[in-house]
């Protein structure tokens, strides 16, 4: 029993896992700069130091005392988003943001479109009098969403094996069986031509014609019977190969999608008589 109830907490916490959003991955762009904001001077020191390749093309200009950041995400499908955070320091202290200074792709962005993403950071004039020496910008991004299943399993859609997914099997198969029956048949009808045709005749000259046409229904015996085979033996490989991998993807559904012995809800209740409540979760489990 217990066995059964350690199992079932452990496929729901997978459950859980892959129903739910999560980060995918990172990335870390940084730069430092020397800037001074009543000179109206910035001018960057060094390389960009980048972790990660989520991040493309990144560009941070002056423009007016704003600074201007352009970044490039790939593509995102689905519940998938990224997670956009713009910070710097200066001479190694953290500056404080105020999410009004930053605007454009910031936050969370969803790229659909795949277009150049862009960030200003604004009211530098208002927010820092002195801002004088050694800048540190940092863009860093994180990937959220869903992550995948191995054989392209979707927890909404039961992987199925239709009858109507297995009509071209049944219609190859049925192609086969006819090649490699009438083969047979064509079989029959040359050696019928060449035993009651081609010997009953005493001569050659006369014989010669039915001999002809029985070597051709044999050829023809031989494409159909090795069409067949060939037909017959591809369409098994490939509907073992189909099965298979259904029962796969079945299996791995049934793991982390379908219906186990635990369920794990939120739970509310109010006490009317305190004035109180209870928020807490609640597990079911069947044995």
């Amino acid at each position: 029993m217990l066995r059964a109830l350690a199992t079932g907490i452990l496929s729901s916490l997978a459950l859980l896992a892959v129903a739910q959003v999560q980060q995918l991955g990172t990335s870390v762009f940084r730069i430092e700069a020397r800037v001074n904001l009543l000179a109206n001077q910035f001018a960057l020191e060094a390389e960009p130091n980048q972790q990660g390749s989520l991040l493309r093309n990144v560009q941070i200009t002056w423009e007016k005392f704003d600074i201007v950041v352009t970044y490039e995400l790939p593509r995102t499908e689905g519940e998938q988003y990224y997670e956009v955070i713009l910070d710097a320091s200066l001479d190694a202290e953290k500056l404080p943001m105020h999410p009004d200074d930053q605007w454009g792709d910031v936050g969370r962005v969803v790229n659909e479109g795949g277009t150049i993403k862009q960030i200003i950071w604004t009211g530098l004039l208002d927010r820092y009098k002195q801002l004088d020496g050694n800048l540190s910008i940092q863009l860093r991004v994180g990937f959220w969403g869903k992550p995948s299943l191995p054989f392209g399993v979707d927890c909404d859609n039961l992987p199925v094996f239709t009858n109507k997914q297995k009509l071209p099997h049944y219609i190859i198969a049925g192609i086969g069986a006819g090649a490699l029956g009438a083969s047979f048949i064509v079989g029959n009808e040359a050696q019928d031509i060449y035993d009651n045709q081609y010997l009953a005749e005493s001569f050659e000259q006369a014989a010669e014609p039915f001999y002809q046409q029985a070597n051709d229904k044999r050829h023809q015996e031989l494409i159909l019977r090795y069409a067949g085979i060939g037909l017959l033996s591809l369409d098994a490989a490939w509907y073992i190969y189909r099965s298979i991998r259904h029962r796969q993807r079945l299996k791995t559904f049934e793991e982390f999608c379908g219906d186990t012995v635990v369920q794990i809800n939120p739970y509310y209740k109010s006490r009317q008589s305190s004035g109180g409540s209870q928020l807490g979760l609640q597990l079911t489990y069947r044995f």
